[in-house]
């Protein structure tokens, strides 16, 4: 029976992991959660996995709470809860979907742990690939729960030997993919959280209305599957049927075809690479409907261009673009800029970054750091 920790329990991601792993509970155990700053129910989730012996609340009030009421527990808090929980749990894998530059640490943790790591934070590919590579190296095994990332192993596995042309990253375009460009600096943030198939966090539904969460997938694709960036594209997909594609040498395309559910790729992470029980409804090919595509419109997604820039200039460079959306997104959806000042503000203080080559994860810290500091002085001006 494998024991797991789940990083970031009451988000979607996190929700649906559980309600997976509470329908298997002759192969895995839950050990621990890990919550941030929302209201949760602990009593729910202890009903429901009896196996939790340490919980990680990163409220401090709520974790008192909830320490007074089970004293049996060992419940962490703060933002260091989460390291505490994975240094002193006993566990095999752990399902990492912590939202942000949060998530680095507690996925390189993870794995010096040797434990199988089940990643939903992109964030710790596009910001620390290359320390997890190395620690990947070492032991531990990593099993990405994006669905476009699944698609594509699905994809490389029925290769049968067959050369890979490209890496086709599909993507719905966000809301505004058809909507003209002269009205954009009226965007509001009700209309850019508005996704037209999936429903997900806001910071991450307004990366996708910038297109800035597929220039993060990019960068995990590249470290996933030790392609060039070159080799790796772009498509716009209306329907978000076609989770991704392989594009062969000889002509054919290989594609992963489903109903946008992330039970498919969450289990597919969870029993390494395979999918034990039937996820989609979908009883027919033609039940999907029609297909619809696009070229990507650089024009139209400037915010996609940097997260690009930045991941191939590497260094700290993609950890300061990650702090600067972050921050951007959020001043965004507290009305405090426009939608267009997202592109505009990174683009600025992507000038000023400093570079550090090969940078270890107290560099991209410090850089992250410097980068909300900085983008919020450059926004002030």
């Amino acid at each position: 029976m494998e024991k797991i920790l789940v990083l970031g329990a009451s988000g979607s991601i996190g929700t649906q992991s559980l309600e997976l792993l509470e329908n298997e509970k002759e192969q895995f155990a839950v050990v621990g959660l890990a919550f941030g700053y929302r209201r949760i129910a602990l009593e729910d989730y202890l009903r429901r996995f009896p196996t939790i012996s340490r919980v990680s609340i990163a409220d401090a009030k709520q974790a008192s709470f909830y320490q007074k009421r089970y004293p049996s527990l060992k419940i962490y808090s703060g933002e260091s809860g989460v390291l505490s929980l994975i240094e002193e749990s006993d566990f095999d894998g752990a399902v990492n979907a912590l939202v942000g530059i949060k998530g680095l640490e507690p996925s390189l943790r993870i794995l010096e742990r040797k434990a199988n790591l089940y990643l939903a934070n992109k964030e710790s590919l596009y910001v620390g690939g290359a320390l997890i590579n190395r620690l990947l190296k070492d032991g531990g095994q990593l099993f990405p729960i994006d669905s476009e990332h699944v698609a594509i192993d699905k994809c490389l596995q029925r290769l049968n030997g067959r050369k890979v042309k490209r890496l086709i990253l599909t993507a719905s375009g966000g809301p505004f993919r058809s909507r003209p460009l002269d009205t954009f600096k009226t965007i509001k943030a009700e209309e850019a959280l508005k996704h037209p198939t999936w429903k997900m966090g806001k910071r991450i539904t307004i990366d996708c209305a910038t297109m800035v969460n597929k220039g993060f997938e990019v960068g995990e694709a590249f470290w996933l599957f030790s392609y060039p960036l070159e080799q790796i594209d772009v498509l716009i997909h209306y329907e978000s049927r076609i989770h991704s594609m392989v594009e062969v040498e000889d002509g054919t395309f290989l594609a992963d075809i489903g109903i946008n559910d992330m039970r498919g790729p969450i289990s597919y992470a969870l029993h390494k690479r395979k999918i034990p029980f039937e996820i989609q409804e979908a009883k027919d090919f033609h039940d999907f409907g029609d297909y619809h595509f696009q070229q990507l419109d650089l024009a139209r997604y400037p915010a996609f261009s940097l997260a690009l820039a930045a991941f191939k200039k590497g260094g700290v460079y993609p950890a300061i673009f990650n702090a600067a959306d972050e921050e951007a997104v959020q001043l965004f959806v507290d009305e405090k800029i426009s939608f267009l000042e997202i592109a505009e503000s990174i683009s600025c203080l992507l000038k000023e970054a400093p570079s550090i080559i090969k940078p270890g994860l107290t560099e991209i810290q410090q850089a992250d750091a410097w980068a909300r500091k900085r983008l919020h002085e450059i926004l002030g001006k």
